[in-house]
């Protein structure tokens, strides 16, 4: 059975940035990580180890999506979503899911994929620790919309990582 945790804290406490340490001592991990870069937020995917963009100015060329004053390419939520299909036939390791918020609360951004994997690695998955970043303050919206009844809370600004 998967066991899922909730990586928390305030809006831009270092979640991300703790997350991509974490992995780079060795860590097996999947899934994607959602660091800023240069003030701009990027979509690292873990598995390929290749770092997309995700926030842009709005304008271009691409289509977007408007989250306030906020710029996303709907490429990269694509990606996203491949890679949590990906994701569901996993057994063991680490999968990480940065970040779950507003827009998967409404079915939107990662969604359906997101509850698709969740459902996926809940029942099939032997030893898979899921990793799930939630803003503070979402944490019981995400555990009652996603139905996560044995999940761990650790705080970025109280806990380091295992």
């Amino acid at each position: 059975m998967a066991k899922f945790t909730l990586f928390t804290g305030p809006v831009r406490s270092g979640k991300s940035t703790a997350l991509l340490r974490w992995i780079e001592n060795g860590s097996d991990c999947k899934g994607f990580i959602c660091p800023d870069v240069d003030g701009k937020r990027m979509l690292y995917s873990i598995t390929d180890q290749i770092t997309n963009p995700f926030e842009v100015d709005a304008g271009g060329p691409e289509k977007i999506i408007q989250i306030g004053r906020f710029s996303f390419l709907q490429s990269t939520f694509t990606l996203a979503r491949k890679i949590l299909q990906e994701g569901c036939v996993l057994q063991a390791g680490t999968f990480i899911i940065d970040e779950v918020g507003w827009m998967e609360l409404k079915g939107e951004g990662f969604e359906p994929e997101l509850s698709k994997f969740i459902d996926a690695v809940r029942h099939h998955s032997q030893n898979l620790n899921v990793f799930m970043v939630v803003r503070e303050s979402l944490i019981d919206e995400v555990i009652g919309h996603y139905h996560l009844s044995e999940v761990d809370v650790i705080d970025v600004r109280t806990t380091s990582l295992p």
